[in-house]
């Protein structure tokens, strides 16, 4: 009998004309970040056998796990992963639930852990953060020719330092093809459009459908025409409505076609259940939405009295949920119970403001981020003009780490090391530099 050991000859595949080297398999981004070098960065940092150079302590880790825990109530719904407490249990930890840990916990909390605490070196923690925005880039659904050239820079940075700090048995193959990423992402786009996220909720779908251990084959097959024929069923119906999971688009949204929140008519925002009612803006006296309404709408009409603005129409439409666009959807914390003890989500605006506006009649408008907790979603009609509005509590003195990363004295996670300090965190987070601005000019 003959014994063949190793790779003794070219894969098959290979003499495929349509063979185009090693991207003919692609590079899914939801195995190499969420079932890969997420977890294995959280190795890094707590396995006294790794001997990693970002190992945390015993305290650290305690100081981790509960950021970890009282970040639960507060995570954003618009996220597709959930923060789990990895230092205690990982059974259930999901593939986005460790890409989101990756892309939003760890160059925040745990990085902040690291530095302050003196858990790493200075060249360490740029190594680290770097390592964390090529891999938030690489998540993009528009990459771009600079973005590419960033992804490249931020894995040499990690790489020159992981060649000389980290030891050999630390570098595994899913590590190694984070150096191919830039490739990647040129040969194929945004890593997202490419995913297996799809098949393998289509693969969770299936899975809890098929029962039967004597004939799986023809079980699988049933579930297929069942599903395809319901399916089928909902399309042509219009009587009945479609079962939704909480990601996707319900049957009752309210939307106006010409209530929009941008100026992009493709951006076109809609309220969804639960608590989707027609109401008055009476009932939210105790967010002072009269008052804050009525100098919205003198500030869209070019207003400067009071009396001048007519009646304001007593009737809006609240919600529970806002879809912006792309698929991302925000909660707020008051949309049906003013006694609700439920946090709204942390958001992000960038917002045109002016300079000038207390000391001069010239204008000198610059773009800044300002950072508030959603209170309310609504529409309301004024006259012609409708709007889809949110009420914010907008934040004040918020700050900037050296990191790039923002956090003020609320927010979404809470500071391992610092009281009254919490970081906040949104899509895109990683791409460009932002500068916050001053509620005084709002």
């Amino acid at each position: 009998m003959i014994y063949f050991q190793g790779i003794t000859s070219p894969a098959p595949l290979s003499m495929l004309e349509s063979f185009s080297g090693a991207f003919f398999w692609g590079l899914d981004e939801m195995h190499l970040l969420g079932s890969n070098v997420g977890p294995h960065l959280w190795t890094m940092l707590t396995n006294p056998v790794s001997e990693s150079p970002f190992l945390l302590s015993n305290a650290q880790k305690t100081l981790v796990s509960t950021s970890l825990r009282r970040t639960k109530p507060t995570w954003p719904s618009v996220f597709d992963g959930k923060i789990k407490d990895v230092l205690t249990r990982t059974s259930d930890t999901r593939a986005v639930d460790y890409i989101d840990m990756l892309i939003y916990f760890i160059p925040t909390a745990v990085l902040e852990v690291l530095e302050e605490e003196g858990g790493c070196s200075d060249r360490g923690a740029i190594a680290l953060a770097s390592l964390i925005k090529a891999c938030a880039i690489s998540l993009s659904w528009e990459i771009t020719d600079e973005d590419i050239s960033a992804v490249e820079r931020c894995i040499n940075t990690w790489q020159g330092f992981a060649l000389d700090e980290v030891p050999g048995n630390l570098h595994t193959i899913n590590m190694h093809y984070l150096r191919h990423l830039p490739e990647a992402l040129r040969q194929f786009g945004p890593l997202r459009t490419v995913s297996a996220r799809s098949m393998e909720r289509t693969v969770g779908l299936y899975d809890k459908r098929i029962r039967s251990t004597k004939a799986p084959g023809k079980n699988a097959g049933n579930q297929m025409l069942h599903i395809s024929a319901q399916r089928h069923y909902y399309r042509v119906s219009k009587d009945v409505p479609e079962r939704t999971s909480y990601g996707q688009k319900p049957q009752r949204a309210f939307s106006w076609e010409s209530a929009s929140t941008s100026q992009h008519p493709s951006d076109l925002a809609e309220l969804w259940p639960p608590h989707l009612n027609t109401t008055t803006i009476c009932n939210y006296d105790h967010l002072d939405l009269f008052r804050y309404l009525r100098a919205y709408w003198m500030r869209q009409l070019n207003l400067r009295m009071v009396s001048s603005l007519p009646s304001l129409e007593e009737r809006i439409v609240s919600a529970k949920r806002l879809y912006v666009a792309e698929g991302i959807t925000y909660s707020c914390s008051s949309a049906n119970s003013r006694n609700s003890g439920a946090t709204g989500d942390y958001v992000k605006l960038d917002i045109e403001i002016d300079l000038l506006a207390h000391r001069s009649s010239e204008k000198k408008t610059v773009m800044r981020s300002f950072f508030g907790e959603a209170l309310l979603f609504f529409a309301h009609k004024h006259g012609v003009e409708k709007r889809i509005l949110c009420l914010l509590r907008l934040s004040d003195n918020v700050k900037i780490t050296k990191h790039g990363y923002p956090y003020g004295e609320v927010g979404v996670i809470p500071s391992p090391t610092k009281a009254k300090r919490y970081y906040y965190v949104y899509h895109g987070m990683h791409r460009n530099p932002i500068e916050v601005g001053n509620l005084k000019y709002l």
